[in-house]
């Protein structure tokens, strides 16, 4: 029989000024800590060359990325599926986990606050993590439950 879900905070990937929507692109990628340097020089150059802010950091059974730069439909699919591509994973890119799990330790690898991030979003990984976001925008984010059975 299989177990019950545990339910999270989730946010979704879609932020809103109240005038339109705009998509965060974000990545969940299941890889061991040895893949740390890898997934850090992608995020790195990937931002740059697209001018992005994000965060990457370790979880549980792998790497959040981030980006906290909204952007439109059409590059978010872009974006999404450079992403797929690179990390090869089975994520839809619509909802990331932002609690904790259980005995979970999260801590940052990279970040990149040179340009825009949605505000206050943003204020959740500045105190997570001690860093700052001086470019912000505000909008508003959308949370949402997020079911796991893998603890």
């Amino acid at each position: 029989m299989a177990s019950k879900p545990s339910f999270f905070i989730g946010l979704h990937n879609i932020v809103t000024d109240k005038k339109e929507w705009k998509q965060l692109l974000f990545y969940d990628i299941d890889k061991d800590e040895h893949f740390s340097n890898t997934v850090k020089k992608f995020a790195s150059e990937f931002s740059n060359r697209r001018k992005l802010s994000y965060v990457l950091y370790k979880t549980k059974h792998g790497f959040h990325l981030i980006y906290l730069t909204p952007l439109s439909p059409g590059k978010w699919g872009e974006y999404f599926e450079l992403h797929k591509k690179k990390f090869q994973g089975y994520y839809s890119g619509h909802t990331i986990r932002m609690s904790r799990k259980k005995k979970e330790v999260q801590f940052l690898i990279s970040h990149s606050d040179t340009y825009p991030a949605v505000y206050p979003l943003c204020t959740i990984y500045e105190k997570r993590f001690n860093i700052k976001f001086h470019k912000r925008i505000k909008m508003a984010a959308v949370f949402e439950n997020y079911p796991s059975r893998n603890l």
